[in-house]
């Protein structure tokens, strides 16, 4: 077999594995889509039905991060005011700074003419669909009109902005949808398959049995043990396994599936394996990647790490929990823990 089809079926069977943690797709389909049919047909009426269904698609592949950017701008507010506009696109780098206090005070007064009682996701989606076309075709028509006939043309600049421009400002701002897409990505999923089995599994199994007679799920207590046994945390810390708990829980993903049997129902506030991965790979972007979520340990991050090769790092010291030993030299003074 091809080593492309390996890499492909590896991450599919790793998708299967982490079913409850992969971003639910006809969700994000059918949000956008009522954004599509109760606002932004409205806000650009004369769209033709082709550019309609591909700048469509756009949105919905891309859903994720610029729906975050505008809850960040907007501090989880659904109307954004013209100051936060303004600093966003600022922030995008659409424009150079001598024009786009110019541009998007165009682009926002003129949606607020159509739209005047508030600038919520749809305005910023048409905005975008705007923006693109001033940033790549240097024009800047009437608000319901796309005026050159190259329709790819118009898609293309949409996938411009959205594919540079937000995506990297959401990497910038280290937003929660840049990780879940990244873990969710082919590549990291065909890593974390190597070791799935033969070591990852086993280190579940070991911090999830403790206080218990079945490995079922993994407390916040002992997640913590685990992180700090595996060199991610510097001590047992009870609130940082929260923090990785509420970002493996975010966005929209298809969630825990409920077993008919209830014993096998897992707490609401324990980690089951799937989210006990994810959280490892965090714990690892956290502790050498990160210099926006986590405030600790940046002295020993690492400006030129990829996001991906973090998560790795994070796996790595996991599977290195399981020949942890701690060694307690009962001295007055001293006491000695060896990692071997």
């Amino acid at each position: 077999m091809r080593k492309e089809n390996v890499v492909q079926s590896n991450s599919s069977f790793m998708k299967i594995i982490f079913k409850s943690q992969m971003i639910n797709h006809d969700e994000i389909i059918n949000i956008v889509n009522t954004l599509w049919n109760s606002r932004i047909q409205k806000l650009m009426p004369k769209l033709t039905e082709e550019n309609n269904s591909n700048f469509k698609a756009a949105f919905i592949e891309h859903y994720n991060y610029y729906s975050e950017l505008y809850y960040y701008y907007t501090s989880n507010s659904n109307n954004m005011t013209n100051s936060q506009y303004m600093q966003l696109m600022n922030d995008l780098g659409l424009f150079d700074s001598a024009t786009c206090d110019k541009y998007a005070s165009r682009i926002f007064n003129r949606i607020h003419k159509v739209s005047p009682d508030e600038f919520d996701l749809s305005a910023m989606i048409v905005s975008i669909i705007i923006a693109a076309q001033i940033k790549n075709n240097d024009t800047f028509d009437n608000i319901n009109t796309i005026s050159y006939t190259n329709t790819m043309k118009a898609l293309d600049s949409i996938k411009d902005v959205l594919e540079n421009n937000v995506y990297n400002l959401a990497e910038k701002l280290e937003l929660p949808s840049i990780l879940k897409g990244i873990f969710s990505s082919q590549v990291n999923l065909n890593y974390i398959h190597r070791y799935h089995e033969s070591h990852l599994v086993p280190v579940y199994n070991k911090y999830a049995v403790i206080g218990k007679e079945m490995p079922s799920s993994l407390s916040m207590t002992n997640m913590a043990q685990c992180l700090f046994e595996s060199g991610l945390q510097a001590a047992e810390d009870v609130e940082g396994a929260k923090v990785l708990f509420n970002l493996v829980r975010r966005g929209h993903i298809y969630g825990r599936s409920i077993p008919s049997d209830e014993r096998l129902i897992i707490p609401t506030d324990e980690f089951n394996y799937a989210e006990f991965v994810e959280a490892v790979c965090y714990a690892g972007f956290l502790k050498f990647k990160s210099t926006i979520l986590s405030t600790k340990n940046l002295a020993g991050t690492d400006s030129s790490l990829t996001i991906e090769k973090s998560y790795q790092k994070g796996i790595d010291g996991a599977m290195k929990s399981l020949t942890y030993v701690e060694e307690v030299v009962v001295t007055k003074n001293t006491r000695r823990t060896i990692i071997s």
